[in-house]
């Protein structure tokens, strides 16, 4: 599947729905839409429908809404009772509002939409982190972080969830992490360094989380099936060592276990059914020396269902979550704690929306809420040519009571522009090289 198609799949509907909230509230309030274009640049098609030009363009980048006419590029403002800048200002406020806002709408319709969806969770080996695997020779494992260790604290502050604190690493790199753990009933406090990540300039998290296993089938003539072991059973330790799944390639622990643990036979704690049963399970080897029991095992899931209600409510909070996380990391942007490495162009973002296109539609969908989110969040930055800069005029102007002249306006703009079109640029030559040189560097 094209990369560009995937992109254009995503971008098209966040950007009409933007768009259509400005041009809603501009009807609503009585006022002249000049153009209602998707995409910048040159012309490719159009239609006239009523007193409204609607354009696509070649850029399929953006899009804009023309309220202003010629006024946009000179100081006349014809003497037009529905010309935008002949109402009143708490209107025009409400204009720039709504295109934000539908975006907002939009990402909370959609995780409204996902929340409904069943959701298998896979259930976590001890609350709220247990940790099941330390890269070696990573700072974490030199601080002294192991496999089985409880984290319960981060820089401080208790850990509520898995989410919370692995977003709470990625935003800072190079910076000290503070962990408190728990091991064997004691309390242990660490410290390390947190390494960067070089391709996205984030930070590195280099450890996993240990998940509860599950057996999901055992194979007919094998000393499991022979003991009593059975599908659905919960494997939780194994020589009396915990047992769990960790999602990573490069460590497998109930694999270790069964294969370089000493003696012929294992000993299986099975959970079943709430009820803790031992099992004494003899090893079968194979002709490559391997030895098995004959189980395979996945995760322990459970499915969570919401009524529409339920769904509602977690969908504000994962409004709320993302939001949040996405001000915070923009306040390491601007304070240079976080690279421009960490943002992404649309280079990056078309293969990001092929990748979860492939994987399915709810995938999809849960990209565009979180990208819909960051393009109503971003548009409601101060800065000059984004409808957070056009706000902050008018607020300036009602505070002050007068109106700022054109051209301190048309330079407030022209500052806007560069700084816009620069970062921009930053970004697009950085992505550019993650995806085709760091990401490919064969």
């Amino acid at each position: 599947m094209s990369q560009i198609f995937a992109l254009l799949l995503l971008l098209i509907p966040m950007v009409v729905i933007h768009e259509m909230g400005h041009f809603l509230a501009a009807k609503f309030f009585g006022m002249r839409v000049y153009e209602f274009a998707f995409g910048f640049g040159k012309k490719l098609a159009s239609f006239r429908y009523g007193n409204t030009e609607y354009r696509f363009n070649l850029l399929p980048l953006g899009g804009y809404v023309n309220f202003m006419g010629e006024s946009l590029y000179h100081n006349d403002i014809p003497h037009d009772p529905d010309h935008f800048l002949n109402k009143p200002k708490y209107a025009r406020l409400v204009v720039l509002l709504m295109g934000p806002a539908f975006n907002f709408f939009l990402a909370f319709g959609l995780f409204v939409l996902l929340q409904h969806q069943p959701d298998y969770i896979p259930k976590p080996y001890g609350e709220p982190f247990t940790v099941g695997w330390v890269a070696p020779d990573s700072p974490e494992a030199q601080a002294g972080l192991q496999t089985g260790d409880r984290i319960t604290h981060l820089q401080g502050q208790p850990v509520v969830d898995r989410e919370r604190l692995l977003h709470d690493i990625v935003l800072s790199p190079g910076e000290t992490i503070r962990l408190r753990v728990e091991r064997n009933g004691e309390t242990r406090d660490l410290a390390y360094v947190c390494d960067t990540d070089e391709i996205e300039g984030i930070g590195k998290i280099q450890f996993r989380q240990a998940f509860r296993s599950r057996i999901a089938r055992v194979v007919s003539g094998y000393p499991a099936e022979e003991v009593g072991l059975m599908p659905d059973d919960i494997i939780v330790a194994i020589d009396e060592t915990p047992a769990f799944i960790v999602n990573t390639s490069d460590f497998n622990v109930i694999s270790q276990l069964i294969q370089h643990g000493d003696g012929d036979t294992r000993l299986l704690r099975i959970e079943r059914d709430g009820v803790l049963m031992d099992f004494k399970v003899p090893l079968k080897e194979l002709e490559d020396g391997s030895r098995m029991i004959g189980i395979s095992y996945g995760y322990e899931s459970q499915v969570l269902y919401r009524t529409w209600p339920e769904a509602t409510a977690s969908a504000w909070e994962r409004c709320v979550f993302f939001s949040t996380y996405i001000f915070r990391t923009i306040n390491r942007l601007v304070s240079m704690k976080l690279s421009v490495k960490a943002l992404n162009s649309p280079v990056s973002i078309s293969r990001i929306a092929k990748e979860e296109l492939e994987q399915g539609f709810w995938p999809f969908v849960l990209l565009m809420a979180i990208l819909s989110l960051n393009l109503a969040i971003a548009n409601l930055l101060p800065i000059p040519v984004l409808d957070g800069g056009e706000i902050l005029v008018i607020m300036v102007e009602w505070v002050a009571r007068r109106d700022l002249s054109f051209d301190m306006k048309q330079n407030i703009k022209m500052v806007g522009f560069i700084f816009l079109v620069g970062l921009m640029g930053t970004v697009l030559v950085s992505d550019t090289i993650k995806e085709f040189v760091l990401r490919n560097p064969g």
